[in-house]
């Protein structure tokens, strides 16, 4: 692993660290971590600044949306969160849905699926904010979006009308192709050579965490291996033929579990860290060591 992966610790147990901090953990890449400390604007009583925020990375600038509130857009620059004038017209929620994408011509964040009926994107390219135009043919609440071939895909829903459905974005349509093989929701999802994966989630109808990981490549659907823990609403990170899957819902506290991923199928997994607290859909991106210290 060339660099290490940051992981965002969604709740601040220590007294000691102000309210307008958030605490953030870098891991290495032999397991060990070290605590990052990231400014942001202050918020009153127990509200938490990047908590049920989403999360992307554009030409190098990372920016934060929504949280306790729905609408509002910051930039990370120099370890502190700065906000934005510009607004989100759709809300982001912890369910909703986000991807950064990169064309030959121009590059732009997704963010989907934060208000009912959970069908309607826009697009922030680093400087203003523009609605698609038109909604995606089924519910994805609390699915998620990966890039499929190049192009934005919309993955499952936590509701039975798009549980099983995919979607890929066009230029004035989403267009449906195959169903996923799994009854389940709130699932990670990371792009691959020719494909992605899905990890995980949660069965809507038993509430039992997956521990399936599926591959879609040229339109078919295949399961290549399972996660060590079952995980609902975790980070996923890839490095090459390492993959990280970070956190997730558990009251108890969520793992990181690090996949071997040789093109095909996962040949092994390890627990690599535990966290002490649940970290629902937790920023995840590759950092430098030592970039924010205490």
């Amino acid at each position: 692993m060339s660099k290490e992966a940051k992981l965002s610790r969604s709740l601040i147990t220590s007294a000691s660290i102000p309210r307008e901090a958030e605490v953030m953990l870098t891991l290495r890449a032999d397991g060990t971590v070290e605590d990052q400390f990231f400014k942001t604007p202050a918020v009153s009583g127990n509200d938490n600044y990047v908590a049920g925020s989403k999360y992307a990375i554009l030409k190098g600038i990372g920016y934060l949306f929504g949280s306790t509130d729905n609408y509002k857009i910051a930039m990370l620059h120099c370890c502190e969160f700065v906000e934005l004038s510009v607004r989100l017209n759709l809300k982001v929620q912890s369910h909703s849905s986000i991807l950064t994408v990169v064309e030959p011509t121009k590059s732009y964040i997704l963010i989907c699926f934060g208000s009912a009926p959970n069908t309607d994107c826009e697009i922030f390219d680093g400087t203003s904010v523009t609605q698609l135009g038109f909604q995606s043919n089924y519910d994805h609440y609390s699915g998620c979006l990966v890039s499929y071939n190049g192009t934005p895909t919309a993955v499952k829903s936590k509701y039975s009308g798009g549980n099983q459905k995919v979607e890929i974005l066009g230029a004035s349509s989403w267009t449906e192709i195959a169903d996923h093989p799994g009854v389940s929701f709130a699932q990670g999802c990371v792009e691959v050579e020719n494909g992605f994966l899905t990890l995980g989630g949660k069965d809507p109808s038993t509430s039992v965490d997956i521990l399936d990981i599926h591959l879609l490549r040229n339109d078919v659907w295949s399961n290549v291996g399972t996660l060590q823990k079952g995980v609902k609403g975790p980070g996923v990170i890839s490095f090459g033929q390492k993959i990280l899957v970070v956190g997730g819902v558990d009251p108890d506290g969520a793992e990181v579990e690090s996949l071997q991923w040789d093109g095909n199928n996962v040949t092994s997994s390890e627990i690599i860290y535990s966290l002490t607290e649940a970290s629902t859909r937790p920023m995840v991106f590759r950092a430098s060591s030592g970039m924010c210290p205490p």
